[in-house]
C-alpha cells in the first residue's frame, strides 16, 4: 500500500504477467491474483522505452476477470465503472529531464543556452554533463528533476486517480514504473 492512502498501491513493472497467463491461476500468487482481479486502475508511468510493449498487451488481452481499456495522457476522461483501465503518463521524459538540469544545474538559464551550446561540440557531450550533474546529486537530485520536469505529467496522474476514485470509491488503484520505488 501507498504511504496509508487506503486503496492505493505501488509495485514494479507488470509486464511479467504475461508469463502466468497461460498456467492455472490456482498457481497464481496473491500479488498476482490481487493486480488481475482487484486493481481496477493501473497508472503506468513508465516511458515508451521502458516498456515491454509485447508483454504488456499480452496481460492485458489474457486477463478474462474484465475488459481491460489502455488509454494515454489524451484519454483520461474516459474514466468510466465497469472496466479496468491502465493509463500511461510518461513523467520521465529523458529529453524535459535533461533540459531541466542543463538550464538549472549546470548554469543560469541565461548563460545555459549561449555558453554550453557553443562550448560542446556535440549534445552527447552536453547529455553527459547532464548525467554527471545528476549523478553529484543522487536521489534527492533525480526527485527533484522528475518533480519540476514531470509537473504536469504529476498533476494529470494525480487528477486522474482522483477522478478515477471518486467514480469508484471502492475501487483499487496500482501505481507502477520499473522497480516501483523511484517514481
Amino acid at each position: 500500500q501507498a504511504a496509508s492512502i487506503p486503496n492505493v498501491y505501488r509495485c514494479a513493472s507488470i509486464d511479467s504477467l504475461s508469463k502466468i497467463m497461460d498456467i492455472d491461476d490456482s498457481r497464481w500468487t496473491y500479488q498476482e491474483r490481487f493486480i488481475l482481479e482487484k486493481v481496477g486502475f493501473i497508472l503506468d508511468l513508465r516511458s515508451p522505452s521502458e516498456r515491454d510493449e509485447s508483454r504488456s498487451k499480452s496481460w492485458i488481452a489474457s486477463s478474462s476477470h474484465r475488459a481491460t481499456m489502455v488509454i494515454d495522457r489524451s484519454e483520461c476522461h474516459l474514466l468510466d465503472r465497469g472496466h479496468r483501465f491502465v493509463a500511461r503518463i510518461d513523467i520521465l521524459s529523458p529529453r524535459s529531464l535533461m533540459e531541466y538540469i542543463e538550464l538549472n544545474w549546470l548554469r543560469t538559464k541565461e548563460e545555459s543556452k549561449n555558453y554550453y551550446r557553443k562550448t560542446f561540440e556535440s549534445d552527447r557531450k552536453l547529455h553527459k554533463l547532464c548525467v554527471e550533474a545528476l549523478n553529484e546529486r543522487g536521489l534527492s537530485g533525480l526527485n527533484e528533476a522528475i518533480l519540476e520536469s514531470g509537473k504536469e505529467e504529476l498533476c494529470r496522474a494525480l487528477q486522474t486517480i482522483t477522478n478515477y476514485l471518486e467514480l469508484n470509491p471502492n475501487e483499487n488503484v496500482l501505481i507502477h514504473c520499473v522497480q516501483g520505488k523511484d517514481r
